[in-house]
């Protein structure tokens, strides 16, 4: 077991992880360099500012829960592997004979050494061997992840298990979420493709995640390029996407926020920023303490109303991003993981939004909207809900373009519809409209 790691961001040392045992348990600690202090950047302003007395004092930023952030402190443990990244780690740990219960969150860090999303480095990496880009095949990580989805004993493929479960090692363990996903670096030209995780072998390859097609009776990758195209058209801030089709798939192709021109950015989730974050009031409180300016505000309200009429029930605090460049600005990250994610089949209960509104977590009308806009003074607030729902009502064209259709187009605009006539129905019970 790692007892220390290094942490740096552009080439600077932040600081150490430190584990140490409290009363026979192992806890992790994290403590900054005095010389990053010194002219540093803030990197977790509301968890661990460098402004502040105890830091400055040299004190420790102590880890937070097991459960969510595996014992590291908030705006570190972001960079873990999520719940698909960690299936492909311990797959590739049963191939090296890896005792996975007796890693601890420190060892894993080490194996994401320089290959993790953001800006955060942890060195020495546990595997520097996996440092180097290479080529990979689409089809190929997606044969092996839809392997990796069924138990471990179907999860060996017959033909060169090990170079496979290696190669889905090296590009999906860093990538958050629960669908099957790598991280690739993309030349659309030429259609090569190399190993995301590490930097391009030469100029031209665009980094972008993919998000595998699941062969499901969902089809969550044409959901998500068409709730993609919808947010375009109501000007929310999303990378360019694309679907890859193949004879019986289509992969969903997004353009990765946490690179920029070649260069790493720094990247915190609401969770990191905010651990205690539930509701779309404390998203907006945490934007408004780190200085997000009015036009970015004004593009989170358009993403609440986007998720409220859209049916994106799983708008939890990790859905949601700041980002800082080397100027040490923050900003919001542009939308991700915006889909339709209510389940038909399911009670209601099943469906409530993970973050509330107005301390609603469905059947949320306008008026706590506007209540959100008045509290953080978002301008034209009105004239965005009413953009919103139209672009929102004609689904059923984003939704050819992408190839969703039958029963779940159905579904779709079943769906939306009531979340528009809930918001209509309220004005009209208010007075607030026609």
């Amino acid at each position: 077991m790692i007892r220390n790691l290094d942490v740096f961001l552009w080439n600077r040392r932040v600081g150490s992880l430190v584990a140490y045992k409290e009363r026979y348990t192992e806890k992790i600690c994290f403590y900054f360099d005095r010389d990053f202090l010194d002219g540093g950047y803030d990197i977790a302003p509301l968890r661990a500012s460098i402004h502040s007395v105890s830091v400055r004092n040299g004190l420790p930023v102590y880890g937070e829960s097991e459960k969510f952030f595996g014992g590291l402190p908030s705006f570190i443990a972001d960079s873990l592997p999520d719940h698909w990244g960690n299936k492909v780690f311990n797959e590739w740990a049963k191939i090296h004979r890896i005792r996975t219960r007796e890693l601890s969150a420190l060892d894993r860090l080490a194996y994401i050494g320089r290959r993790g999303m953001g800006a955060l480095e942890f060195l020495p990496p546990a595997a520097e061997e996996m440092e180097q880009p290479f080529k990979v095949e689409i089809a190929e990580l997606y044969r092996l992840a839809q392997s990796a989805l069924n138990e471990a004993k179907n999860f060996k493929t017959e033909m060169q298990p090990d170079f496979l479960i290696e190669s889905l090692f090296k590009v999906g363990t860093s990538a958050g979420g629960r669908r099957p996903k790598a991280i690739i670096n993309l030349n659309p030209e030429t259609g090569e493709c190399y190993s995301g995780q590490v930097a391009a072998p030469t100029p031209g390859y665009v980094p972008m995640i993919v998000k595998f097609d699941e062969h499901s009776e969902v089809p969550t990758t044409r959901i998500e390029y068409s709730y993609y195209l919808m947010a375009k058209d109501v000007g929310l801030n999303m990378m360019p996407s694309h679907l890859v089709e193949g004879e019986q798939t289509a992969h969903f192709l997004t353009e990765r926020f946490d690179r920029r021109d070649g260069k790493k950015v720094h990247v915190q989730t609401l969770a990191a920023m905010n651990p205690a974050a539930s509701s779309y009031e404390s998203l907006f409180d945490t934007a408004y303490r780190i200085g997000i300016l009015p036009a970015e505000l004004k593009q989170l309200f358009l993403l609440t109303v986007m998720n409220i009429l859209g049916g994106n029930v799983d708008d939890h605090n990790k859905n949601f991003s700041f980002l800082m460049n080397d100027d040490g600005v923050w900003h919001v990250a542009p939308a991700y993981d915006y889909t339709f994610s209510v389940d038909p089949s399911a009670p209601g209960y099943v469906n409530r939004h993970s973050m509330t509104l107005c301390n609603k977590n469905c059947d949320i009308e306008r008026g706590d909207l506007l209540e959100l806009a008045k509290q953080y003074n978002i301008k034209g607030a009105d004239a965005l809900i009413e953009k919103a729902v139209d672009v929102v009502s004609r689904y059923e064209h984003y939704a050819q373009q992408a190839g969703v259709s039958g029963y779940w187009l159905q579904k779709i605009k079943e769906e939306t519809a009531y979340r528009i006539e809930n918001i209509s129905e309220t004005i009209r019970h208010r007075g607030l409209g026609k």
